[in-house]
């Protein structure tokens, strides 16, 4: 493999990323809240009969009024080629929640650390992973009229207004906690995040230090909103693939390269 790099000037990265995270918001977020690109409510997160959304899309009633419902297909696929490829691309600068957590966190307000529970939250967030996936099972086997696996779908429908507003009031919480943590639904408990996670360390996207130019400014650290370190590892299965560290580089020591097979 050898490795070449993908943008030769960066003087305008950070205004790059900043208008992509804002095309996505706009674009995607009322998408995903609202089922529309307006504030109609029409399905998406807030109009979905089911009680968890975006799973069951293929026997909703309203999907052919849904934006999300028909581009979902899509959508997910989209996210699983782009991770295959790049990791955690969609997380760093297209993901509509955690473009607002970003935003969210930005707010002038004393902040507070995860550090005494970090461990055991990256534990949690397998078992939300695996959560998802049996809830996936579920409903595909509802869909193709197969004898339940299991009742845990059932029992959500039976009591579907009390999962909605526990649904609502765990959407606000995590809105609200992103004033005073990074991302922590990003990096905890988002199952999406954590399934792109484990393909970045076969990335074909990848951030390189130059030793000869870097002067240990610690600037990559100190925007780093994970806290990687001056040795970057952007294969790290923390790494959100935000680029803040290679905008932040005013040494050029931090190059943006992509992979390649050698040429015969």
């Amino acid at each position: 493999m050898r490795e070449v790099e993908l943008f030769g000037v960066k003087g305008g990265a950070n205004y790059f990323l900043s208008a992509v995270k804002a095309v996505s918001l706009v674009i995607l977020g009322p998408i995903v809240v609202t089922g529309n690109l307006d504030l109609t409510v029409v399905g998406g997160l807030l109009g979905c009969p089911f009680t968890i959304p975006f799973i069951m899309c293929n026997a909703c009633p309203k999907a052919a009024f849904c934006m999300f419902g028909l581009i979902r297909p899509w959508f997910f696929s989209g996210i699983v080629a782009v991770s295959l490829l790049v990791g955690r691309v969609f997380c760093g600068i297209l993901c509509p929640l955690g473009i607002l957590n970003e935003f969210m966190f930005k707010l002038p307000v004393q902040k507070a650390s995860m550090t005494n529970i970090d461990g055991k939250l990256r534990l949690a967030k397998y078992g939300v992973l695996i959560l998802f996936f049996y809830l996936a099972f579920e409903a595909v086997t509802l869909l193709l009229e197969l004898p339940p696996i299991g009742r845990v779908w059932s029992f959500m429908t039976m009591h579907q207004e009390k999962v909605r507003i526990i649904l609502l009031v765990a959407v606000l919480i995590i809105i609200a906690s992103s004033i005073f943590f990074y991302r922590a639904w990003c990096r905890y408990f988002c199952p999406i995040g954590t399934l792109s996670s484990l393909f970045n360390k076969f990335s074909l996207l990848s951030i390189k230090r130059d030793h000869d130019k870097c002067d240990e400014c610690q600037a990559c650290s100190n925007y780093c909103p994970v806290g990687l370190g001056i040795d970057i590892s952007s294969s790290s299965p923390d790494c959100f693939k935000c680029f803040r560290c290679y905008a932040a580089c005013k040494q050029g020591a931090l190059r943006l390269h992509v992979r390649r097979a050698r040429e015969e």
